[in-house]
């Protein structure tokens, strides 16, 4: 079993091949950052259990980077949707995302909870897009209701599309693509028209009238290939890209 690395001074190996709990409890404890960020790693590897209990010890750390990183796994433990591991996962991330006093934590919370994928959250998501006065907590707040692929988060959504924050703009928009409700058509066709300024929020654009698109039939679905065409037609490398893949997969070939 791996012990003190002397050379190096690490708790934990850089190439480790047999840590245990106590070891990876005693690295997250220890205030060292390359320590405690091994551990993390290897936090990945463990039971769910063992997992939530070490990501609790990482919550306790005075180091925001390694207190954000911790949240964002507590998303990511793997374990069923319906075990008392999962319910504490979203217990801890709806506690977090609302009462963090720590904005980077709680954006790593919303994002936490767009990972679980527990639709239960939607109204704390949206009420953090809300209330939250940092643009970071709202920015993932927006991408977790797309991750949660809820058509109720539609309205909240659309909304965010009237931000002057245009990284808010970009994160709605591609909330929308995620859950690829065709009612939001002609809300995207419009914004199509009018082209956003931003090219990301441009790029999500197109992605997501590819992804809407895919549903459709008849005149809307031409409408829709036209945006794109026009679209094709940016300037920008990353919007004609997107652009270009969303028209192949609606089958139009006679694009160059």
């Amino acid at each position: 079993m791996p012990t003190l690395n002397e050379s190096q001074g690490n708790l934990i190996p850089d190439h480790p091949t047999d840590v245990d709990f106590q070891q990876c409890a005693n690295a997250l404890r220890s205030g060292k950052k390359g320590d405690m960020q091994r551990a993390l790693v290897l936090v990945r590897n463990m039971n769910a259990s063992d997992s939530i209990a070490l990501l609790e010890i990482a919550l306790e750390s005075g180091n925001e980077f390694i207190r954000a990183t911790a949240t964002v796994m507590l998303g990511q433990v793997p374990c069923d949707s319906l075990s008392k591991e999962h319910q504490t996962c979203l217990n801890r991330l709806i506690t977090l995302v609302q009462n963090d006093s720590d904005y980077g934590v709680r954006s790593a919370a919303a994002a936490g909870l767009g990972y679980l994928g527990d639709t239960s959250a939607l109204e704390t998501l949206v009420r953090i897009y809300h209330e939250d006065v940092e643009w970071q907590v709202q920015f993932s707040a927006l991408v977790a209701l797309g991750d949660l692929r809820d058509s109720r988060a539609i309205p909240t959504l659309v909304s965010a599309l009237s931000s002057s924050n245009a990284i808010l703009v970009q994160g709605a928009v591609g909330a929308l693509g995620d859950i690829a409700d065709k009612s939001v058509l002609e809300t995207l066709l419009t914004m199509s028209e009018r082209i956003p300024e931003d090219v990301l929020t441009t790029q999500r654009l197109a992605v997501a009238l590819g992804a809407i698109s895919m549903e459709l039939e008849g005149e809307v679905r031409l409408r829709s290939i036209a945006a794109l065409k026009r679209l094709f037609q940016h300037p920008h490398q990353l919007v004609k890209e997107a652009a270009f893949e969303a028209l192949l997969s609606l089958g139009e070939m006679d694009i160059l």
